[in-house]
């Protein structure tokens, strides 16, 4: 790593990590179009957007072989005060995880007492599939309405389903997807009042 590059061994497994660093794919449509898969967690956005952006601690920004534009991103977030690097290579040098161009849904429904999977899923969400995505949570017979009136996707009880409908790759689908017996680890994220999402974050990382 440099002040301006960062390579992806620095930050591939990072990424579903909470302190994760906050992830720009300023490619091109066009670029994006011929190769439409895009890091776990990565916001697209053009340059103009990119300029407007609040200041984070970190970012990362790629573009397809990590020259001009994504170091044009990185400096532009730079002056509004963060540390951000270009990914060295850009997507055309990325050899870790990836997940769909595509978000599969940009709003999502989840039941106020959750299975594992659901936990689960919601996870993989809101840490690789889409940080910025909204979830909330309704009584469990009014998911499906819910998600119908808020124009949303009820959270899938099936973790690796999900993963495979959003083109999710990433090691942590596995370990999540095969950890069948977690409804007493779900019942006492409830009876602590602890966050499911960062429970999960605990779980992953031990």
């Amino acid at each position: 790593m440099t002040d301006l590059l960062i390579t992806a061994a620095a930050i591939g497994d990072r990424l579903h990590r909470p302190d994760a660093p906050t992830i720009w794919d300023v490619r091109t449509p066009e670029d994006a179009a011929e190769a439409p898969t895009r890091l776990p967690g990565a916001r697209r956005a053009t340059l103009d957007q990119i300029a407007e952006a609040e200041a984070v601690r970190d970012a990362v920004c790629y573009c397809q072989k990590g020259g001009k534009i994504s170091q044009i991103a990185a400096s532009l977030l730079r002056r509004r005060g963060g540390r951000a690097w270009a990914l060295e290579g850009g997507h055309l040098g990325w050899e870790g995880p990836v997940v769909a161009l595509e978000r599969p849904a940009r709003r999502w429904v989840i039941a106020a007492t959750p299975t594992w999977g659901e936990v689960a899923s919601a996870w993989l969400v809101r840490r690789l599939i889409d940080r910025g995505a909204e979830i909330v949570e309704v009584e469990r017979d009014q998911v499906a309405a819910a998600a119908e009136v808020w124009s949303a996707r009820a959270v899938p009880r099936d973790p690796a389903g999900l993963a495979r409908d959003a083109g999710l790759v990433h090691p942590a689908v596995d370990r999540l997807a095969a950890a069948e017996g977690c409804e007493r680890f779900v019942r006492g994220i409830k009876v602590l009042g602890r966050d499911p999402i960062e429970a999960v974050d605990a779980w992953v990382a031990a």
